[in-house]
């Protein structure tokens, strides 16, 4: 079992990098979209 969570830690690290280099969106957005938090883009919303 924690085996496979640090498998899927390491697959959502992948995602994170692929995420970050996604032309059109800041490294600070990619971490936001990586991590679950929408506050970022909440704020977009609001202005």
């Amino acid at each position: 079992m924690i085996r496979e969570y640090d498998l899927m830690q390491s697959e959502i690290a992948a995602l994170e990098i692929i995420f970050a280099q996604l032309p059109g969106m800041s490294i600070l957005e990619s971490i936001c979209l990586g991590t679950g938090e929408a506050e970022a883009r909440e704020e977009d919303g609001d202005d």
